[in-house]
């Protein structure tokens, strides 16, 4: 039974990846992860997914990709294995980590800056840099 990876993948060449239908399922539950918990925990346990043929397997899926989303998810997961592959899991999730508590920090700075803004009824009162 085809999974609904390769049904909306129908221009990639399955054949070529039969040979390793392990790779196809680990491929496939990786791009379907919500979080970096789960990216980081399915990459410890399958090894095999920081492969030449893994990499090789999400270009092509690129290549097939039914919208610009799509296209930009695969990428986005091909460039986070890439950078395992580059500097270790272990490191290329710490600084995944603390680049999100940053952006974290920089998101809710902003927010409490709008808020502020918002609360002003005179140009004057805003804030000189």
């Amino acid at each position: 039974m085809e999974s609904d990876f390769w049904q909306k993948s129908k221009n990639l060449n399955k054949s070529e990846y039969l040979k390793n239908e392990n790779i196809i399922k680990v491929v496939e539950a990786f791009l379907n992860i919500s979080n970096a918990n789960d990216a980081r925990r399915i990459m410890e346990q399958h090894p095999e997914l920081l492969s030449e043929e893994a990499d090789s397997m999400l270009i092509d899926l690129c290549k097939t990709a039914p919208s610009e989303k799509v296209n930009k998810l695969i990428l986005n997961r091909r460039n986070v294995l890439a950078y395992c592959r580059e500097v270790g899991i272990d490191q290329a999730f710490k600084e995944i980590s603390s680049l999100s508590n940053e952006t974290s920090k920089d998101y809710h700075y902003l927010l409490m800056k709008l808020e502020e803004v918002n609360s002003l009824s005179r140009p004057q009162d805003m804030p000189k840099k």
